[in-house]
């Protein structure tokens, strides 16, 4: 997703996906109570151990920046800030995970509220690799990138809406501000041409375009 923090008062989850029970969540974090400021891909157990792969670099506060999270096993988990990835490979084994929560951990029990914006939240069911995630760090809507196992993908531009999956979302305090440019594919635009007269060629077949457009959007 795209991320601005607000304030490096204490730890916000971006996105957290959790288990229907007070312990076991996946989540994407900004770690304000570590040294640097760090953002992290954290791992929590159900017994409440937790192990995270943080950032080598700070994200500044009140600065649109790039956060991507992946969790491609027990011991192994990657956290990647504009592109540039950091792996942990403590085991730890995740319970079924069952919620989602944006801008929140996603618990039965809501915490770690973000503190700041935003912006193209997506979730694959596959590992991203470091050659995609850099594609979405110069700033390609989720949609260009494995789509076949994009599972949910909320732009937040201007409404709350998860456009693969219909899932219904409740919104809690949120208001809208601008972001950085995205880059968003087009529909199919199909336009069939004029063909010559009887005997003669074809001037141009039908055709199949399809254009990706630049909008600059509201979180």
């Amino acid at each position: 997703c795209w991320a601005r923090i607000a304030s490096s008062a204490a730890n916000w989850t971006m996105v957290g996906v959790a288990a229907n029970a007070a312990n076991g969540v996946q989540s994407l974090i900004y770690f304000g109570t570590l040294a640097n400021d760090p953002i992290g891909a954290y791992s929590e157990a159900s017994d409440g151990t937790s192990a995270s792969a943080v950032s080598g670099a700070t994200p500044a506060v009140g600065t649109w920046f790039h956060a991507a999270a992946t969790f491609v096993s027990s011991t192994d988990r990657n956290i990647y800030l504009n592109g540039t990835g950091t792996q942990n490979t403590t085991s730890k084994v995740v319970p079924t995970l069952s919620r989602i929560g944006i801008g929140c951990n996603g618990r039965p029990t809501l915490g770690s509220f973000h503190d700041g914006d935003l912006a193209e939240v997506a979730i694959w069911n596959v590992a991203l690799t470091a050659a995609q995630i850099a594609v979405l760090a110069k700033g390609f809507s989720p949609l260009f990138v494995a789509p076949m196992s994009l599972v949910m993908y909320v732009p937040l531009i201007n409404a709350i809406q998860d456009v693969r999956a219909a899932a219904v979302l409740t919104a809690t305090g949120t208001v809208a501000s601008a972001h950085s440019r995205v880059i968003y594919t087009a529909p199919p635009f199909i336009q069939r041409w004029p063909v010559a007269p009887v005997g003669g060629r074809p001037l141009v077949n039908a055709g199949l375009v399809n254009r990706g457009l630049v909008n600059a959007g509201l979180v």
